[in-house]
């Protein structure tokens, strides 16, 4: 994807970043509002009186005010998007009794559990009857005679209740209900798989789940020539979209190196669809209008791809803006701008609002906004090199740009920075665009020693991709870990690097100087920051449940106690391991395991030794120091 070097045209299309921001307000506040019919009308008939004062004025002057008043509808309407998607007082009034749902995504079995997304349509309790319109989280359990086989836009009938989402009870501990809020989903449905009937069966011409089911097929076809399984399931992952649990280790691997976004269809494999098909149908050159017919059948691919690999945010945001320019280009007025990122986002959102909250909207954009507006500087400041090493140059440009943009956010989510990512990123460019290539081939090959040799040389490509980032891991000083941000520094972050580029672009020197002052209070407020969690004197009591779990931390060093078998439990893990590790990196995490207490009495004495006396048991001294 080419990408302009004029540092000046950057910033001069505006129009949609202007819509995109109002949007953006009007989403953040509609997701803090408290919806229902009454509240949805009112505003509607707020937005129908602006637009007749918009029709009286464009009669007279005052354009300007016209423009105000369509930004504020525009702000009222992204909330009534909004609202559309959150749930309704009326939609909860019956909490218990028969439920009438859709099943909207692939189902998945454990040994206990049935789980899909659902979208309830009706609630009764016998009482009342409701027609309702609410995402929920099914989960259903089951014993070894439930066999009930669901499909996407099968109709169910179930005895269930709804329950709203629990939230994170322990200070940094992964909050899934605001995870699920992301997707629009507030709400699970829990009850029986014995107490589910099939309503009706969906449609097999279903768009998702057509698209859903091609992707089960080319995930089963992969499995046939990529044997070893750690293998299959990140070819799946990387061509088709298919996300599976990885071992502990190789997410360890890949996020340590900062290549984790390899393990899932992003941006740049859209790119790699769209270069590798321009490159096979560029025949079609030769025909009548075939520059025409050639973006046509590409796009026309991209997109079945992009629905292949379920629509992800980054997907969606690659295929639209290689729409958007492709479009351009048949016009001669192709412009990689920030206007065309914005009305990328601004489609994206209007569709689903919910996107906002996303983290992989906002890495996938910030990062090509990061391209969009650092590139051009680091071209322009750095030296160029020889045109033999000019594309290695421009790769490490766009790595470094990307960078910048994505890093704020990096840490606040993920709390830790690869040291060597560029290196690494510079290293799986090749091998991920190969698998890309070959695996598409896979996909459509029907000559058996064809797909036999792409699939051995996908297996030890991945393989000797894994070993090369394992070693990269580490090198010394490979991963800042711990590195705990708040909002109030993420933003902080993004406005010294606004005043930055402003100084960059308008070659304002009392930017540079502001810019350089925030970024010094950033370092400042981080290191004290950090300081205090290191001198942290104090206990904590944890919400496992119908577990035991408290930890003694004081200056950098914790004591775990708990009626687990070792710290490394998946439940603990879940619950504090994010608190822990904000005072202190896990060689410094000591664990007292309290599973063979069957007394409930616990003394603790904390100055000058941690005493612990729990029942008949004899007490535990523990001298930190």
């Amino acid at each position: 994807m080419e990408i302009r070097e004029d540092g000046q045209s950057v910033l001069k299309m505006r129009i949609f970043i202007v819509l995109l921001i109002n949007l953006i307000a009007g989403i953040i506040v509609g997701s803090f509002v408290q919806w229902n019919i009454s509240l949805q009308f009112v505003l509607l008939g707020l937005v129908g009186i602006l637009l007749v004062l918009v029709g009286i004025r464009n009669r007279g002057s005052g354009q300007f005010i016209n423009d105000k008043l369509l930004l504020i509808i525009l702000f009222i309407s992204s909330m009534l998007v909004m609202s559309l998607q959150m749930p309704k007082q009326h939609e909860l009034e019956i909490k218990e009794g028969n439920f009438v749902a859709e099943v909207i995504s692939i189902p998945t079995h454990t040994d206990k559990q049935l789980r899909c997304l659902m979208q309830v349509k009706s609630a009764s309790d016998g009482k009342m009857e409701r027609d309702i319109n609410l995402r929920v989280l099914g989960v259903f359990w089951k014993d070894s005679s439930d066999n009930l086989d669901l499909h996407i836009g099968d109709k169910v009938q179930v005895t269930g209740k709804l329950k709203a989402m629990p939230p994170a009870y322990n200070p940094h501990q992964f909050d899934y209900s605001q995870f699920m809020r992301n997707k629009a989903v507030y709400y699970s449905l829990e009850g029986q798989v014995s107490k589910m009937n099939l309503y009706a069966n969906g449609s097999v011409w279903n768009f998702l789940r057509l698209t859903k089911g091609w992707q089960q097929q080319f995930v089963h076809k992969f499995s046939n020539y990529i044997k070893d399984r750690d293998a299959h399931n990140m070819a799946s992952a990387i061509v088709l979209g298919y996300r599976t649990n990885f071992p502990g280790e190789l997410t360890k691997i890949f996020s340590g190196t900062g290549t984790i976004h390899v393990l899932s269809i992003s941006g740049m494999h859209i790119g790699l669809v769209f270069g590798f098909l321009m490159f096979c149908l560029g025949f079609m050159h030769r025909l009548p209008k075939g520059h025409v017919m050639q973006l046509i059948v590409i796009l026309l691919l991209v997109w079945i791809y992009s629905s292949i690999a379920g629509f992800a945010a980054p997907v969606l945001r690659a295929a639209i803006m290689i729409t958007l320019i492709s479009f351009g280009r048949l016009q001669n007025k192709f412009i990689f701008s920030t206007n065309i990122l914005a009305a990328t986002a601004f489609f994206i959102l209007l569709f689903d609002p919910h996107m906002l909250f996303d983290i992989g909207f906002q890495l996938s954009f910030t990062a090509v906004l990061g391209i969009t507006l650092f590139y051009p500087l680091l071209s322009e400041w750095l030296p160029k090199t020889n045109s033999f090493f000019m594309p290695v140059q421009k790769a490490i440009f766009v790595c470094i740009s990307a960078q910048i943009l994505t890093t704020p956010l990096t840490l606040y989510y993920f709390n830790q920075f690869p040291v060597y990512f560029l290196i690494a990123n510079l290293f799986i460019a090749i091998p991920s665009t190969l698998l890309v290539w070959a695996g598409g081939v896979l996909m459509i090959s029907p000559i058996e020693d064809i797909n036999n040799g792409l699939g051995l040389f996908m297996e030890y490509t991945l393989k000797y991709s894994v070993a090369v980032l394992s070693w990269i891991e580490t090198w010394p000083f490979a991963i800042i870990k711990n590195t705990f941000m708040n909002l109030m520094l993420v933003a902080g972050c993004y406005l010294t690097l606004l005043l930055i580029l402003s100084a960059a672009y308008h070659r304002m020197k009392s930017y540079i100087i502001f810019g350089l002052i925030g970024l010094l209070f950033i370092i400042v407020y981080a290191l004290f920051q950090r300081i205090h969690d290191m001198r942290y004197i104090g206990l904590h009591i944890y919400n496992v449940q119908r577990n035991i779990a408290f930890s003694y931390i004081q200056n950098g060093e914790v004591l775990v106690f708990a009626n687990k078998d070792s710290i490394g439990d998946k439940s603990l893990q879940y619950s504090i391991s994010g608190d822990l590790d904000h005072y202190t990196d896990k060689a410094n995490q000591r664990f007292v395991s309290l599973k063979d207490i069957q007394q409930s009495s616990i003394y603790i004495g904390i100055d000058p030794k941690i005493q612990v006396h729990v029942g008949d048991v004899e007490s535990h001294d523990l001298q930190i120091p």
